[in-house]
Formats: C-alpha cells, structure tokens, sequence
C-alpha cells in the first residue's frame, strides 16, 4: 500500500550561539606603557545548533493495494484517517544556516477507516497504531538571520509500539500488528525568531 502523512507542526526552540574573546595588546614607548585594548566584534559560529519540540495534526490516504487477492477486500477503495503526535528534535545549521541535518523522536497515533459493502451493508472497519518515528532530514534554505525559509528531504524511520483493529463486523475479531519501515520525507518550514527561541510551522508529506 501506499500511504500519505501530512503534518502540520508548531515548535519551540533555543538557539544558541558563541563569540569570540576580545584581543588586548600591549605597546612599550619609550619610559611609559601604553595599554591598547582592541575588541573583536561577534564572529558568526561555524554550526549553530537548535534543540526544541513539536506537536502536530494530520490527515492520512492509503490507496488501494498492488497484489491484492480477487476476492474483494475492506481496503479495495483505499483508506483514510488522521494521526496526532508530538515529541523532541535537533537541528544542525551550517554555512550559516544555509544547509542543516535534522533528527528527533516522534510519537504518532493514527487511526484509520475504509468502508466495506457486504450483502448490501455498509462497513467501516479501522485500526489504530501508536509508532516512534525518526527521521533524517536534510535542509536548504535561507540564512539564520531573521526568518528563515527551508525545504528538507530524506527517509523518516518507523517503529511500532503499538496497534488494533475493529473489524465491525459482528461476532468477528482479528488482531492486528505494525512492522519497521521506513518512509520518505518532504518537508517545507518557516520558523521566525522569538528572543532565544524560534517559532516554526511546517508541513510535511511522508510517503511509505
């Protein structure tokens, strides 16, 4: 099957940065000492680092599945549903911020549903999953100064805690199970400086 994620994420994050030390220098003339003091001014850090969180909503599609067997099933029309989840990430900038690796842990429960007709009755049988996911993002974009614009790719890896599954149909029960893969990411952002954090909103497609 193949599945689609979009998320849209709201994150908080500190930013930190270095400078280098003032410079003295000491001249001898003659009988007295003349102390010059130069001040080197802040020197852009070679990688800038930022720690924060996300939450975010989306919506699932799942089309119709390759190979399936003749007889029909509940997922031939596809399926649909939507996921929330939440969870820590890190961000490497450099060339200041113009290039960046992203990673985290994310925390995302989705549920799904398809609709079934059988003997002229509607169903709609679903399943939950709670997976961690990982991704490895790679991003491009604007500088660090200001508001920054980036789009990022790369796989997003999923690993399952957790699933279940209503058949609705009466007096059937079936168990469900979730396996690792790995996923495709796209990601477009923007986040804007508020005093040390940054506020970020971005949209992200995943693709299994």
């Amino acid at each position: 099957m193949t599945c689609t994620r979009k998320w849209l994420a709201v994150m908080g994050a500190g930013w930190l940065a270095c400078a280098m030390p003032a410079a003295a220098q000491d001249d001898a003339m003659e009988d007295a000492v003349e102390e010059d003091t130069t001040v080197a001014g802040p020197e852009k850090p070679p990688v800038h680092v930022t720690v924060g969180a996300k939450l975010g909503v989306g919506g699932n599609y799942l089309g119709s599945p390759t190979n399936a067997p003749t007889v029909a099933s509940p997922f031939d029309d596809g399926v649909g549903g939507f996921g929330i989840g939440g969870g820590i990430y890190g961000e490497a900038r450099f060339a200041d911020g113009h290039l960046g690796v992203e990673t985290g842990f994310i925390f995302d429960s989705s549920t799904n549903w398809s609709k079934y007709t059988l003997n002229g009755v509607d169903h709609n049988p679903g399943w939950s999953a709670l997976d961690m996911r990982m991704p490895l993002l790679i991003n491009g974009g604007t500088g660090d100064e200001g508001t920054r614009l980036a789009i990022g790719t790369g796989p997003e890896f999923a690993f399952p805690l957790s699933a279940s599954i209503d058949t609705d149909f009466p007096g059937v029960t079936a168990n469900a199970n979730t396996s690792t893969h790995v996923n495709w990411l796209i990601n477009l952002g923007i986040a804007a400086p508020l005093g040390m954090l940054k506020l970020s909103f971005d949209v992200r497609f995943a693709y299994n």
